[in-house]
């Protein structure tokens, strides 16, 4: 286990660089898919769970997007009935599914958000072993063990980019934040 980590360790520059230099277009055409939205919602589960907390907060803070994290398993729990099942395709849902324990949990959720009608945007290293009927939108990131959920964060941060340059959007002058802490 320890080597595993290590090889993937010494693995995760390049793998970043590779992420970022074959997602730009994808990362661009799914930033026009979400310029006319007005929320989303963001699910993972396990170590994709912390990066879809890190990416709804990224898009909340970048782009002015509504968009909830919610564990995947939480969705019986009230967010299901937020997705607009009357409409095909009107609720955009971001999904992390990693090629890890909890890929059987997340394909079921992939599955649910389909039967409701959403609009499903995967972010993946296994994208292969998904039901490519239920995907609308897939960005594939590399396998890298329990390092993969990191690199699936980048396309959101590229994504993010895009869709507050097509908003006219200051970055690095969010509205309402401070970028650095002042009180004591």
């Amino acid at each position: 286990m320890r080597i595993e980590i290590s090889n993937a360790m010494h693995s995760l520059p390049m793998s970043v660089g590779t992420v970022l230099y074959t997602i730009d277009d994808k990362c661009k055409e799914l930033a026009k898919i979400l310029s006319t939205e007005d929320h989303l919602f963001v699910l993972g589960k396990g170590l994709s769970n912390a990066i879809s907390k890190e990416a709804a907060l990224k898009i909340k803070e970048c782009t002015y997007l509504h968009a909830e994290q919610f564990a995947s398993g939480e969705l019986k729990h009230g967010p299901l009935s937020l997705v607009d099942s009357t409409k095909e395709l009107a609720t955009k849902v971001i999904l992390f599914i990693f090629d890890d324990e909890y890929f059987e949990d997340m394909n079921l959720t992939l599955s649910e958000m389909k039967a409701n009608k959403a609009y499903t945007i995967v972010i993946s290293d296994c994208c292969s072993k998904l039901n490519q009927n239920k995907v609308d939108f897939a960005i594939e990131v590399p396998k890298l063990g329990m390092f993969s959920p990191l690199l699936g964060l980048l396309p959101i941060q590229k994504t993010c980019l895009y869709l507050a340059q097509i908003k006219d959007i200051n970055i690095d002058k969010p509205r309402n934040l401070a970028k650095t802490v002042t009180v004591q």
